[in-house]
């Protein structure tokens, strides 16, 4: 079965920054220890300090319009000692008002940066973010 719209993006966003150099992202081999991995949905991995996980939400149809947007959270977490904030940085910079850019063959107006925040670091060091950003385009019907 083909995957949907919205996985086809967030597997697209995956791999777009992964060619960005902001982490890797491949799910045929687990990630090793000094790894910035990308995961598309679900929890932080346990077994991992470093990791990014990017959780979809639903298209959201602009009223009177065909397009709308699919809001994407980006949660971060680095490893102790590593400053959140640069990895923040770079996200934002690599995909705040991106246009127009295909992700997977899904065409994109642009890509809007709404909120982010950090938080302070868990019982093992490591600090943690998150990020949510709004991908503006028309879902093929």
């Amino acid at each position: 079965m083909a995957d949907g719209y919205t996985r086809r993006l967030t597997l697209g966003l995956a791999a777009h920054l992964h060619t960005a150099g902001i982490a890797r992202y491949r799910d045929d081999t687990p990630y090793t220890a000094g790894e910035l991995g990308i995961y598309t949905g679900g929890d932080f991995p346990l077994h991992l300090d470093r990791a990014l996980v990017i959780i979809p939400g639903t298209f959201t149809r602009t009223e009177g319009r065909a397009s709308g947007f699919t809001p994407m959270q980006i949660l971060c977490r680095v490893g102790k000692g590593e400053r959140i904030t640069d990895l923040m940085d770079r996200l934002q910079d690599t995909l705040d008002r991106a246009r127009p850019i295909t992700l997977a063959g899904l065409p994109l107006r642009r890509i809007e940066f709404r909120s982010g925040t950090w938080f302070t670091a868990d019982s093992l060091g490591r600090a943690t973010s998150s990020q949510n950003f709004h991908l503006h385009g028309r879902r093929p019907s």
